[in-house]
């Protein structure tokens, strides 16, 4: 047992982690006992360096840490602390956890939940620990709800152009931001969205400043140039 501050020593060594406890030791999907108070996100295939998502979790408790090539900011790991523990079943926790990362703009690897990672010593490691966790009730509704909903058809083309068309009402989640707080990680994600739908670089970039026009109080304009930058690389 130990607190979710303490594990920057682990992450400050050498060592196999995970957020489970196994079954008499031994790693397998069938034998993780009990739930979990935190995350742990594997990027390896992303535009957003790590510093940059860093800075995008700063309303969160979270610890970034570079994983084995230290000069690649593009490879990293992100632990995330849950306000309660999350103990769900492997198909239902497959969708609690991508609905996290979603909603955080992370774009991650899909791995199975009794995965094993490593940490590594000498590398930099961006840590908050003094705001909060994040509320697990919404993803666990909706993790839920996806398990028990029948396979969906993929959206068509003439669907994704009418979501594009609808702005207000398809980002509603990005307009509709917290004056305080998650304003750059909801562009991040709208811009992901997007990009999903077919959206173009102008069409996102566009987008973008639509909502600093809507927003009462827009991102600074050097925050707001780093966004656009990080959306640029996603192209």
């Amino acid at each position: 047992t130990t607190t979710f501050a303490d594990l920057t020593n682990l992450l400050s060594g050498a060592y196999a982690y995970t957020p489970f406890v196994f079954k008499n030791g031994v790693r397998g999907k069938d034998n993780i006992l009990g739930g979990t108070k935190w995350l742990v996100f594997d990027v390896d295939d992303t535009t957003i360096t790590a510093s940059e998502t860093h800075f995008m979790l700063s309303d969160i408790n979270h610890h970034v840490a570079l994983s084995s090539n230290p000069d690649n900011e593009y490879k990293y790991r992100v632990l995330i602390e849950l306000d309660s523990v999350v103990d769900l079943d492997p198909l239902t926790w497959k969708h609690f956890y991508f609905a996290v990362a979603e909603h955080l703009a992370i774009s991650i690897d899909q791995l199975p939940q009794s995965q094993i990672f490593f940490s590594y010593p000498n590398r930099p490691l961006m840590s908050v620990t003094d705001t909060s966790p994040i509320e697990v009730r919404q993803f666990i509704i909706e993790a839920k709800e996806k398990q028990q909903a029948s396979a969906t058809k993929p959206v068509s083309t003439a669907q994704a152009q009418a979501l594009l068309a609808d702005p207000l009402e398809t980002f509603a989640y990005c307009f509709e931001c917290p004056l305080t707080g998650p304003g750059s990680r909801s562009m991040i994600r709208m811009s992901y969205h997007a990009k999903d739908l077919g959206a173009s670089l102008e069409q996102i970039l566009d987008l973008l400043n639509q909502v600093q026009d809507y927003w009462q109080y827009p991102l600074d304009d050097i925050r707001f140039e780093r966004i656009q930058q990080q959306v640029r690389r996603m192209f």
